[in-house]
């Protein structure tokens, strides 16, 4: 996330689109960094000025750059990470990426906080729901009993011989 917060303070169009074209919600929900985990080795502060750079990246994309005051950005910024800072990093990333393909409406010519988080609330049910469907497939897929590891196998084989004795001796 540093190249991105680079990128975007050196106002690098093609940086950013390079970054942003390699996250994906398949690649935030196995290897995201979560903002408060941010917040903690990189520093609370340049968490703050990477989300401002963001939300002025998608406000300049929108041509609304001068509604949004160095306080709002700020404001804005630290709403994000108090309220999501259980999130991924990439999922703010993506949230914006996403307003600025119109996959959460049109925006009239206002950009503010509450346009804002409720962009990342939408992102957010259909991550969750990604997480839910990944999970639900997880636990249908049959296991391969040849990739268990050989201690694992043993125990299954005796736990499937104890329900096939037992099951004998209660017929």
């Amino acid at each position: 996330m540093r190249l991105l917060n680079e990128a975007l303070a050196k106002a690098d169009p093609f940086a950013v689109a390079r970054i942003e074209s390699g996250l994906s919600l398949k690649k935030s929900i196995e290897h995201g960094t979560q903002l408060r985990k941010m917040g903690e080795e990189f520093g609370y502060e340049d968490t703050l000025k990477l989300i401002t750079r963001l939300i002025e990246n998608t406000a300049a994309f929108y041509n609304v750059n001068g509604n949004l005051t160095p306080s709002q950005l700020v404001q804005i910024a630290q709403m994000i990470t108090e309220q999501y800072g259980g999130e991924n990093i990439q999922d703010i990333v993506l949230a914006f990426k996403d307003a600025r393909m119109g996959r959460f409406g049109k925006v009239y010519g206002r950009i503010d906080g509450e346009v804002i988080m409720g962009w990342i609330a939408l992102y957010l049910d259909s991550k969750y729901e990604e997480m839910e469907r990944q999970h639900h497939n997880r636990k249908h897929e049959a296991v391969n009993m040849a990739e268990l590891h050989p201690k694992v196998l043993e125990k299954v084989k005796m736990a499937v011989e104890r329900k096939l004795t037992h099951t004998d001796t209660t017929l």
